[in-house]
């Protein structure tokens, strides 16, 4: 009688702690979802500005590129008349979500293809014509003939040529 006793104790002990672990891991998963849904509300700022520069220039950013082995690369497209020199300082406040990224901007009205790196305070974007189909792997990407290497300050605004 006692060993029937001890065993639905130990039964009971054990319900008790298992659903001590199912607590601990629906909250740990919330808590997860709840970061998730706000880290993504960023910067009042930079959404606002990254919606100007969707609207005005049609610009979508994907988060991978085909054949990055980095996992830093990603890839902008947009159709418009405007260069990406224009708007190369908005556009690193707006879509860079770490400084080790690499973006391509293709934009497809001048058949140009801008690749964008940080380092150091200063932004270096080399303008480059299009390759037909070169967004489609990163192997050919920023590939095509050179038209200009460029400069930028964030801090400052200024933009200047190099080369």
């Amino acid at each position: 009688m006692s060993d029937e006793i001890t065993q639905t104790q130990e039964q009971e002990q054990k319900k008790k702690s298992g659903g001590c672990c199912i607590s601990i891991i629906l909250i740990f998963a919330i808590v997860i979802i709840v970061f998730m849904f706000t880290r993504n509300k960023g910067n009042p700022e930079v959404n606002s500005l990254r919606k100007e520069l969707e609207q005005k220039y049609g610009i979508s950013v994907d988060k991978s590129v085909i054949n990055d082995k980095t996992g830093k690369w990603r890839l902008a497209r947009y159709a418009s008349s405007t260069p990406t020199n224009e708007f190369i300082i908005d556009y690193y406040k707006a879509f860079f979500e770490s400084n080790d990224e690499i973006h391509n901007i293709i934009n497809f009205t001048l058949n140009t293809t801008t690749c964008v790196r940080y380092t150091s305070g200063v932004l270096s974007f080399e303008i480059h014509e299009r390759v037909p189909h070169e967004e489609l792997d990163a192997k050919t990407l920023g590939k095509g003939m050179l038209y200009g290497a460029y400069l930028a300050y964030p801090d400052t605004g200024v933009i200047e040529e190099i080369g």
